[in-house]
């Protein structure tokens, strides 16, 4: 990449922030407990792909819960194509969340016991 689109690349960054970023691929394996704000990913409104696993995670031996949110999470952007998410530490997704775009959901290892809180309304 040469200088010139480099700067222009970060400055758009810069300037956009979160608003630019569209793939999260994280192991939390390599990090240890994360404390993430509600609204850790509210400015993140162009993200379709989020996948968060553990890769030392072994199977049938229970799971030490790496992402925490104490205050929950309140948003996830409605153009999430694929969520995969292992040792997911929240009981349902965000009543915001618009799953209408989601083609792969995997939440292995999580603690959701539902999707969302409310009616999801689906046009077809």
């Amino acid at each position: 990449m040469c200088m010139t689109n480099f700067a222009n690349y970060y400055s758009k960054f810069v300037f956009q922030g979160t608003k630019v970023i569209e793939v999260i691929v994280f192991d939390i394996s390599k990090t240890g407990d994360v404390y993430l704000s509600s609204d850790s990913f509210k400015s993140m409104t162009n993200l379709r792909y989020l996948h968060i696993s553990d890769k030392m995670q072994l199977p049938d031996e229970g799971k030490h819960y790496n992402v925490h949110f104490p205050q929950g999470l309140e948003w996830l952007s409605d153009k999430l194509r694929h969520l995969y998410w292992v040792g997911f530490p929240l009981e349902s997704l965000p009543s915001t969340f618009c799953a209408e775009r989601l083609v792969q959901l995997v939440m292995r290892g999580s603690k959701l016991k539902k999707l969302w809180d409310g009616i999801q309304v689906q046009i077809n």
